[in-house]
């Protein structure tokens, strides 16, 4: 690998400044933006609970609740939108307009009709949901009118993600990003109208928030130029190999952690604050890898496509790199800072709880940061297929390991021992498929 960021070695061995790479800046075009859009998306969750907290805790308790669900949601979504990302990528690269529509096409119905039927089978069971979570009649009421309005127009939220990744896969996040600042104003204007100018309460801020990503979606559609091409099996066959394993390693990811923050509950209760906590942190090294993840698995698969695997690896390396850098640099922050972070907001034993997650959080970041990247750019490579396997396979050796021992320390642990396997193995196979790639250009 010679990158390493800006210093390059030559060929005596001595070390020197030099200029990115011309992959390396590609890969930040395409992440930069993408960073600030995954941003405001953040922010604009912020936005809805600022508002909906003005009716008290049940509501911001109900619209909680409510994540949970929209994350499963949306990680079921990923089965085709990620496999989008790959082939837009691919067929952008090989400057085949007619392929990219295909795609796209392919990938707009596919969504639309996934978006009915989980949306179908969900109303059909939205009251087991909402009994999940044991809340007061007040709450579950407007947790079941926030969810209703979301799950009814699930398909205008369903396709403004699949239309953003096509143009993620294509490179083009800029647009992404302008559309993210048109929701996130648009929401933040609708929201207090509806919730308390209307009187519609929770169902107000869903109201707004499918409107907002309806605009957004206007917004995308109109700066597409497309081909009018068919649905094609072929393709849609493709998305699934490549996206099915990204859905279902997140689905595992999200739904281990849950067991892993209940487990700890029940040795000290105090943790569920205290990860909360951590994971509020954790949320901008994890957007941070996205970003470059996005901008890896984009170039890399423009650079598959145009069968320039030398190009493809470049980008790789410097996406590893620039991801090894940040999270090293956030590691330091959350280890040195994590007594003051704790104490923003909390104190006394969850503040120590939360002390020591976040120590041990510096070191699992740094890993499960790379492994957000390597994800990228085996989507790039349209193989995510038995890499993300193994790591499934590790991210639920997670309950038997955590069960070892009975302490929190050794649940916290457990993060950076398994996100350092899933790190491991996925370097093992980049460095087999790239030798392939170059040589016989097939993986």
């Amino acid at each position: 690998m010679g990158w390493y960021f800006f210093v390059k070695i030559d060929g005596c061995g001595a070390m020197r400044f030099s200029r990115f790479p011309r992959e390396g800046k590609d890969v930040l075009r395409v992440a930069i933006p993408s960073v600030a859009s995954m941003a405001i998306e953040t922010l604009l969750g912020f936005v809805d609970t600022f508002w909906v907290s003005r009716l008290g805790n049940d509501a911001v308790a109900a619209i909680s609740a409510s994540t949970y669900l929209i994350w499963v949601i949306f990680s079921l979504i990923d089965m085709v939108a990620v496999g989008l990302v790959s082939l837009s990528a691919y067929y952008t690269g090989r400057r085949d307009r007619r392929g990219f529509s295909s795609s796209f096409y392919t990938g707009f119905y596919s969504v639309l009709s996934l978006s009915f039927l989980i949306s179908a089978f969900l109303l059909l069971n939205l009251h087991s949901y909402v009994s999940l979570f044991k809340l007061n009649l007040r709450a579950s009421l407007w947790l079941a009118d926030y969810l209703f309005i979301q799950l009814v127009f699930l398909p205008l939220a369903g396709l403004y993600y699949l239309v953003s990744s096509a143009f993620e896969g294509a490179g083009r996040t800029k647009e992404v990003f302008y559309s993210s600042i048109l929701v996130l104003l648009s929401n933040s204007l609708l929201d207090p109208v509806l919730i308390f100018g209307l009187g519609l309460e929770l169902k107000g801020a869903a109201i707004s928030s499918i409107a907002a990503r309806a605009l957004g979606l206007i917004f995308l559609r109109g700066r597409m130029s497309l081909e009018r091409e068919r649905f094609s099996f072929t393709l849609l066959g493709k998305m699934l190999k490549v996206g099915t394993a990204s859905s279902v390693y997140w689905l595992s990811t999200t739904g281990v952690f849950l067991f892993l923050n209940a487990l700890a509950s029940r040795i000290e209760p105090l943790s569920v604050a205290a990860m909360g906590v951590g994971v509020r942190y954790e949320t901008i090294p994890y957007i941070i890898a996205m970003g470059i993840s996005v901008g890896a698995s984009s170039v890399v698969g423009r650079c598959k496509g145009a069968e320039n695997f030398k190009s493809a690896r470049k980008a790789a390396e410097f996406s590893l790199f620039l991801a090894l850098f940040i999270s090293l640099f956030l590691g330091l922050i959350f280890y040195g800072f994590a007594s003051p972070l704790a104490g923003f907001f909390l104190k006394g034993r969850a503040r120590d709880i939360a002390v020591l997650y976040l120590r041990i959080s510096a070191l699992s970041q740094i890993f499960f940061s790379l492994t957000v990247v390597f994800e990228g750019i085996f989507v790039g490579l349209g193989k995510t297929f038995p890499p993300l396997a193994y790591a499934i396979i590790i991210v639920f050796l997670r309950i038997p390991l955590s069960l070892l021992f009975s302490s929190l320390l050794w649940i916290f642990v457990v993060f950076p021992i398994t996100n350092l396997a899933i790190a491991a193995i996925f370097l093992l196979y980049l460095l087999r498929f790239f030798p392939t790639l170059e040589n016989t250009g097939k993986i």
